[in-house]
C-alpha cells in the first residue's frame, strides 16, 4: 500500500522540526515516493485540495472561486484527465506553497549525464551529517544516490574511495540513481559492481539532502547473500573490506554517519518490526473486469494496484476489504472469499487478498489525496499496468473470472 496522506503530513511535520525547507521535503518526496511535485508541495504543507482552494480564494477573490476540483485537475496533469496550469496559476500556487513556480513542474532529471557531478556525488554521499535546514540548503542538487549498508553477521561492507576531497575515505557502497530507476535496485547492483558482493535490500533507512553535496541520498539496510569481496572498481576505489560493526567508527567518525544507519546497526535486525499491521487488498470483479486504482504516491515501480489498506485492530479481513473499497472508490462491495496471504517479497509486509463482488455504487476516486484514477481492467490490461507477476492465488482467480 502507498503512503497515506496523513502519514506524509506527519513526516513533513517531523522534517520541518528538523529544519527541512518545503522545497527539500517536496524534492525528496518526488524522488522517493514518485509524487507529482504539485502534490508533494501541498502535502509538505499539510494541506488538502479544499484547503488550497480556500487559501487561493482568500488571496485572490474572484466571481468564479477555485474549488478542490481545480486543484485536482492541475495535480493530475500531464496524465489524462488533468489540465495544464498556466504560468499565472503556477505563480499563485508557488506563493501558497512558498516555492519557485518552476519547482512545481517536475520533469526529467539528466544531471547524471554530467560525469563530474555524478563522480562528486558518489564520492561524497556516504557519510557527513549536518542539519538539512542549514543556509546552504537554498541550492538543491537534484542528483539522487543510493547507498547500501550491507551486513554479514557482525561485519559491515565498506569501500575506500580514491577521491577523498570531502575528507571521507571509508564509505558504504553507493551509486547514482538515473531517472526512472529504482533506488533499492541500484544499491544492490552497485554493491556487486564495486565489491563482487551479492546482497538483498531488507528495508529503507530513510533519506536526506546531503549537507555537503546537496544531492539526495537514499539509504538501504541490506543482507549479504554471497560472493567474495574484491575491489572491482579500481578507478574509483582503493580497496574494499568487511569491517567489524563494533569498530565502524574507527573507519568513519560517528558524527559523519547518517544516524539511522548507526541505529540500524545497533539493532542487529534485518526486518521491519513485526507489529506493523497487515495490508488487506480487495480483488473486486464485476462484468468480467477487475477494479484497479492508480495511487498518487508510487511504490517503487508500481502505481496501479488493487484497492488496499491497513487492517485495523480487531477488524476482520472481510470488513477491512469492504471498508477500504468504500473509502478509496466509494463502492459498496461484499467479500466472497479469502484468496490467500503472503509476506510481500518487496516490502516485507503481510498481505491478505480478499475476493469481492459489487453491491451498489459507481467506482470513482473518493480519496483524492491517495488516488488519481480508477479503471475496470481485463487480464491483459492488468498485465500492462503491473510490471511483475501477481500473487499466484490472485492470478488464478483472475484467470477464472476476468476476461482476457
Amino acid at each position: 500500500m502507498a503512503r497515506s496522506a496523513r502519514s506524509l503530513r506527519e513526516e513533513a511535520e517531523q522534517l520541518r522540526r528538523e529544519g527541512w525547507t518545503y522545497q527539500q521535503i517536496a524534492a525528496d518526496w518526488t524522488r522517493r515516493y514518485r509524487l507529482n511535485p504539485r502534490v508533494a508541495f501541498r502535502l509538505a504543507h499539510g494541506l488538502t485540495q479544499a484547503q488550497v482552494a480556500k487559501r487561493w480564494n482568500d488571496m485572490w477573490p474572484d466571481p468564479v472561486p477555485r474549488t478542490a476540483k481545480h486543484i485536482s485537475y492541475w495535480e493530475v496533469w500531464p496524465a489524462p484527465g488533468g489540465r495544464a496550469p498556466s504560468l499565472d496559476t503556477l505563480n499563485k500556487l508557488a506563493m501558497i506553497y512558498q516555492c519557485a513556480a518552476g519547482d512545481l513542474l517536475g520533469g526529467e532529471d539528466y544531471t547524471h549525464l554530467d560525469r563530474a557531478a555524478a563522480a562528486r556525488a558518489v564520492s561524497a554521499a556516504g557519510t557527513a551529517t549536518s542539519g538539512p535546514g542549514d543556509d546552504a540548503a537554498a541550492s538543491v542538487q537534484v542528483l539522487t544516490v543510493a547507498i547500501a549498508v550491507v551486513v554479514n553477521d557482525a561485519d559491515v561492507l565498506l569501500v575506500r574511495r580514491r577521491d577523498e576531497s570531502a575528507g571521507l575515505a571509508w564509505q558504504f557502497p553507493a551509486g547514482v540513481v538515473k531517472p526512472g530507476a529504482d533506488a533499492a535496485t541500484v544499491a544492490e547492483h552497485e554493491t556487486f559492481a564495486e565489491t563482487g558482493v551479492h546482497c538483498v535490500m531488507r528495508r529503507s533507512l530513510g533519506s536526506r539532502l546531503h549537507p555537503a553535496t546537496r544531492v539526495f541520498c537514499e539509504y538501504f539496510f541490506c543482507e549479504y547473500l554471497g560472493g567474495t569481496v574484491e575491489n572491482r572498481d579500481i578507478a574509483e576505489n582503493i580497496s574494499v573490506t568487511w569491517a567489524d560493526r563494533a569498530r565502524l567508527t574507527d573507519f568513519i567518525p560517528a558524527d559523519r554517519i547518517f544516524p539511522p544507519v548507526l541505529d540500524a546497526l545497533k539493532e542487529h535486525t534485518l526486518t521491519e518490526p513485526a507489529t506493523r499491521p497487515a495490508i488487506v487488498a480487495a480483488i473486486i470483479v464485476d462484468d468480467r473486469r477487475v477494479l484497479m486504482v492508480r495511487r498518487r504516491v508510487r511504490e517503487g515501480d508500481l502505481s496501479w494496484q488493487f484497492p488496499a489498506g491497513e487492517l485495523d485492530p480487531g477488524e476482520s479481513f472481510d470488513a477491512a476489504a469492504v471498508r477500504e473499497t468504500s473509502e478509496e472508490v466509494g463502492l459498496a462491495v461484499k467479500a466472497t472469499r479469502l484468496l490467500g496471504e503472503r509476506v510481500h517479497p518487496a516490502t516485507g509486509r503481510q498481505m491478505i487478498y480478499v475476493a469481492c463482488e459489487t453491491v451498489s455504487g459507481i467506482a470513482a476516486v473518493a480519496d483524492q489525496d491517495e488516488l488519481d484514477a480508477v479503471a475496470w481492467c481485463t487480464r491483459s490490461e492488468v498485465a500492462a499496468r503491473v510490471p511483475h507477476a501477481l500473487f499466484p492465488a490472485v492470478q488464478e482467480y483472475l484467470d477464472e473470472s476476468v476476461a482476457p
